[in-house]
Parts: C-alpha cells; structure tokens; sequence
C-alpha cells in the first residue's frame, strides 16, 4: 500500500489518499483519490493498472480525482455510499459493515459518522 498525502494543495494538506496495490498483482484501487495526476502517476510507476476507487464522501477533498480518473481509466468502478460522489458508479449499502472484493482482496466498509451524512 502506498499511502501519498495530498500536499500538492494547502487547502488539502489534511486529508489523505491511498494507493493499494495487492502483492503479485497488476491491479491497483485508490481510496479518496484527489490528486488524479498523482495517482496516475504513482500506478504506471508500479507497472499496474488502476481498477477502482473507494470514496469515503463527496467532499471535493475526497472525490476530486474520481472524473479525470475515469477519463483516463474508463473501466474504472467508483463505490461510495452517497449518490453526490463524483463519477459513482456501485452505490453502496447504508449497512454498519459491508464486504466488498476489490483487486482480490477483501474489504470491509464500516459505518463511520462523521462530518456528512455519508461518510463511509
């Protein structure tokens, strides 16, 4: 897992955006993916390919990254909870834990209230 802070912009420099890449794998998946560019970059950098995205909400901060992504990785599947999420594409269940399988591994979404209504 690559975890990239997102301070290519002040206004960002508190959140966080991940890069997971599963071992001997060429399938990737990014949480919060912001910075697109960097993303991308990062994924052609470990020879893989990036297959979906996992948004926790649909702050700018979070989603930024999904539509350029998606430009650039059209395949690209984009889950989230909320319908306000850019370029969502597996709207999730409203459950406490949700399981999901993303790039072969498996992934459990938990509910985590926070400071909008569908934060996951």
């Amino acid at each position: 897992m690559v975890s990239l802070p997102a301070l290519f912009n002040p206004h960002f420099s508190d959140n966080f955006m991940y890069l997971i890449k599963p071992v001997n794998s060429k399938r990737a998946f990014a949480i919060d993916p912001v910075d697109h560019k960097r993303i991308a970059h990062e994924t052609i950098g470990l020879g893989t390919s990036l297959e979906s995205i996992l948004c926790t909400h649909h702050h700018a901060d979070h989603d930024g990254g999904n539509i350029p992504l998606k430009r650039l990785y059209p395949q690209l599947d984009v889950f989230g909870i909320d319908e306000r999420i850019h370029g969502l594409t597996n709207q999730l269940k409203e459950l406490p834990i949700q399981d999901l399988k993303v790039c072969g591994l498996d992934v459990k979404v938990l509910h985590t209230p926070c400071h909008t209504t569908g934060h996951r």
